[in-house]
C-alpha cells in the first residue's frame, strides 16, 4: 500500500532503543526519505513510574500532563521541522509514526488538523479511533510490564496509558489555546514556523 501510493516521507517518533527494536520496513521507493525524529519524553519517564508503582489510578491525570508539558510544550521544535517538511508539496505525502501511533503521533496530527480549522469534535473522533486496536494496545503493555511482574504489575494496571480518552485530547487542545492563544501562536512561536508556511499548509491540504 505504501509503495501504491509513492510515499515520499517517513518521520519516526519513536526513540532510538525503540526504532532499534523494530526498524521501519520501507517500499523501495526512489526518492523516499526517512527522518528519525525521537520526541524526547525522558523527563515523564521516572514520574510514570514511580505512578504506576504507588498510585496507578492517577494515571490518567499523568497522560494529561505529559501531553500538555512534555508532548506539546516541551517537543514544539520537533513537530515544526516536521509541518515544515509537510508544506513542502514534494514531500507529500508523508507518513508520521511512533511505537503506538496514537500519543506522540496522535498530538502531532491533531496540531495539523487545528491548523486546517477542523473542529474540536472531530480531531477529538480521529484520535479515539486508535482505540480500534485496543487488543493490541495491550497485548504490547503486557509484554512491556512483564519485567515488573514481581511487583504485581499487570496490564490492567496501565490501562489509561492504553486508551485514548477523549477528555486527553481535548485538555490539549484547550491548553494549546490557553497557553499560546490559538494554533497559530503555539507554531509560529514555540515550534518556529513562519506565516508563509503556514500558508503553505493550508494552500496544499486544503481543497
Amino acid at each position: 500500500y505504501l509503495e501504491k501510493i509513492g510515499l515520499k516521507l517517513v518521520c519516526d517518533l519513536r526513540s532510538v532503543e525503540e526504532k532499534d527494536q523494530a526498524p521501519d520496513k520501507l517500499p523501495a521507493l526512489d526518492g523516499l526519505e526517512y527522518m528519525h525524529l525521537p520526541l524526547n519524553a525522558e523527563d515523564n519517564r521516572a514520574e510514570r513510574l514511580r505512578t504506576l508503582l504507588l498510585n496507578p489510578r492517577a494515571f490518567e491525570n499523568i497522560m494529561v500532563q505529559m501531553y500538555k508539558d512534555v508532548i506539546v510544550d516541551g517537543n514544539a521544535a520537533l513537530y515544526g521541522t516536521i509541518l515544515r517538511r509537510i508544506a513542502d508539496p514534494a514531500n507529500l505525502p508523508t507518513l508520521i509514526h511512533c511505537t503506538a501511533g496514537k500519543d506522540r503521533t496522535g498530538v502531532g496530527v491533531a496540531l495539523l488538523l487545528m491548523l486546517l480549522g477542523v473542529p474540536d469534535s472531530t480531531i477529538v473522533a480521529d484520535y479515539t479511533l486508535s482505540n480500534t486496536f485496543h487488543e493490541s494496545f495491550r497485548a504490547f503493555g503486557a509484554q512491556a510490564v512483564a519485567r515488573l511482574k514481581w511487583l504485581g504489575v499487570t496490564a490492567d494496571d496501565i490501562q489509561p496509558l492504553l486508551i485514548c480518552r477523549p477528555e486527553t485530547m481535548q485538555a490539549t487542545l484547550d491548553h494549546i489555546r490557553a497557553k499560546y492563544g490559538s494554533i497559530e501562536g503555539y507554531l509560529t512561536g514555540a515550534a518556529g514556523l513562519d506565516a508563509s508556511t503556514l500558508a503553505a499548509l493550508r494552500n496544499h491540504l486544503l481543497e
